[in-house]
């Protein structure tokens, strides 16, 4: 009998991504930007998390027409502790970080760069314990030039490394990309001291990745973390369904 393949699907604010596999095993995996491809994978199990609603429904009935079982985050939302007063309000691309954060063996800080840049300190066995959400660079950049009067679309890079901001555009990217950057790390930083844990895995992640990782050089930078978490939980679903 052959082994039951598996996809999980997960719907940003400005991407999407995927990845198929078995148990065991992510063989493939896609990225991009909206609208998402007519053609998904097929697969015999499912699991849909998005910050998108309007896309969610529309994509989960494509699954379920084919004959898919499809879980959401909805299922799998009580399967994570996670340290919201109101736990419903943490977006689903971070229930992936929190799940694979839970897959590992010590606590992890995981900085994911996308439409907004959060902060996410997670225990193997304690879930979310804390986090924070900033703009994302793309975002700042954007904003700080239609805000304003005079300042430039500045396309996000990283500033030199004795950048002292002597032009306007070189202040944006000092002011964007490394202030935005060791603030991310600095928050970090001050939450694991309240865990008091001294052995922590720091992880990087979203499209903006490559822009924190000089200020950041403790951490692993890993594309894919995102659909390693929903992988996982997509596997425990297979185990056990209610």
């Amino acid at each position: 009998m052959a082994e039951r393949t598996l996809l999980v699907i997960i719907l940003g604010n400005a991407r999407w991504k995927w990845g198929w596999g078995v148990r065991g095993e992510m063989m493939k995996t896609a990225a991009g930007a909206y609208p998402l491809p007519e053609e998904l994978p097929r697969a015999d199990r499912a699991l849909v998390l998005s910050v998108v609603p309007p896309q969610t429904s529309a994509v989960v009935q494509r699954l379920v027409q084919r004959g898919t079982r499809v879980w959401t985050g909805k299922d799998v939302r009580p399967r994570l502790p996670v340290c919201y007063t109101h736990p419903e309000q943490l977006g689903e691309d971070r229930l992936a970080l929190v799940a694979f954060g839970m897959q590992q063996p010590r606590p992890s800080v995981i900085l994911d760069a996308g439409t907004a840049l959060t902060v996410n300190v997670i225990h193997p066995h304690r879930g979310l314990l804390g986090g924070a959400i900033l703009p994302g660079m793309d975002l700042a950049f954007r904003a700080l030039h239609a805000g304003t009067a005079a300042l430039p679309a500045v396309d996000p890079a990283p500033p030199p490394s004795d950048a002292r901001g002597c032009s306007t555009e070189e202040a944006l990217r000092v002011g964007v990309v490394e202030g935005l950057a060791r603030g991310a790390h600095a928050l970090g930083k001050r939450m694991i001291a309240h865990m008091g844990e001294k052995e922590v895995s720091w992880w990087l992640t979203g499209g903006r990745a490559d822009l924190l990782r000089p200020y950041i050089p403790e951490a692993h930078v890993d594309p894919t973390l995102a659909l390693k978490g929903a992988f996982g939980l997509l596997e425990k679903m297979e185990e056990n369904p209610t």
